[in-house]
């Protein structure tokens, strides 16, 4: 659907948590999507940010780290001290390359702060399909919106997107601008190309 929607000018932006990759490897363009949480299809030094292509930090993450389940019978028997060391050899403290992603305390993709507000001003709709709505600051960006955007939450549970304050139309004091698509992210994007009359 995201691709879709960036294929038809549809799509501002697209703001993921998931730090997987699918987005880019599904065919989002690169200019409209937000990991908010950084990725794991890259991975860098931490002290110089030299990148090292993934396939070689897997590499060497598999030649230095013990298979604690036992499985890969090439791996180390014990796990190596200290991490991959810099692909740039720039010998600073703490120069490990590690994945692109923000962990625990970190600062987000920079991205993040500089589209949001932007692209809040300018929503005329949101989808938010496959979140509970419960990490900041990514959760805050529905509430951020102008009372004329519409709102679609799509997935199992919207028990999130209640607490963010969407009101389904079916609840009481429903403003009409929140549509509530519940169940199997697939087949609320079915019912909404449907609706769109896009399986013609």
């Amino acid at each position: 659907l995201v691709v879709e929607l960036a294929s038809r000018g549809l799509l501002r932006r697209c703001f993921t948590q998931n730090i997987d990759g699918l987005h880019t490897m599904a065919g989002v363009p690169e200019e409209r999507l937000v990991e908010v949480h950084g990725t794991m299809r890259t991975a860098r030094c931490a002290a110089c940010r030299a990148p090292m292509e993934l396939p070689a930090f897997a590499r060497e993450v598999r030649a230095r780290v013990k298979d604690v389940s036992g499985t890969d019978l090439e791996a180390p028997s014990v796990t190596t001290a200290g991490g991959v060391p810099c692909p740039a050899g720039c010998g600073r403290e703490g120069a490990w390359v590690r994945p692109d992603v923000v962990l625990f305390g970190e600062p987000l993709n920079p991205r993040f702060a500089e589209l949001v507000a932007g692209d809040v001003a300018a929503a005329r709709a949101l989808i938010v399909a496959g979140t509970s709505l419960r990490v900041a600051p990514a959760s805050q960006v529905p509430s951020r919106l102008a009372a004329s955007c519409a709102r679609l939450a799509m997935g199992d549970s919207l028990a999130g997107a209640v607490d963010a304050g969407f009101v389904f139309a079916h609840a009481e004091g429903g403003a009409g601008r929140d549509v509530a698509l519940e169940g199997p992210i697939d087949e609320g994007v079915a019912k909404l190309r449907a609706a769109l009359g896009w399986d013609a």
